[in-house]
């Protein structure tokens, strides 16, 4: 998170950088600069999430699962395909 510090420094918050939500004041600067860095740890985060869960799955022998059901272009192409596979073995 340096980058992020450099641009959205978390530890100077000013004055003019300040909001009010009912008896509340907020530094708007650390604010901003949490909500960059949620964003950047979630971007990361995501992808390796979604490998190891593709790692554990191919472990325990089971396809990932499908994101949405193949439509009927896709099951024929996928027919296809396996009959191929099947003539070249």
């Amino acid at each position: 998170m340096p980058l992020v510090t450099l641009l959205v420094p978390a530890t100077r918050a000013t004055s003019a950088g300040r909001f009010v939500v009912g008896a509340k004041r907020g530094a708007l600067r650390l604010f901003i600069g949490e909500v960059v860095n949620f964003v950047i740890v979630a971007f990361v985060l995501l992808p390796l999430h979604r490998e190891f869960l593709g790692f554990v799955m191919k472990a325990k022998g089971r396809p990932r699962p499908r994101l949405r059901p193949l439509l009927e272009g896709e099951t024929l192409l996928a027919e296809i395909r396996d009959l191929l596979k099947a003539q070249r073995a």
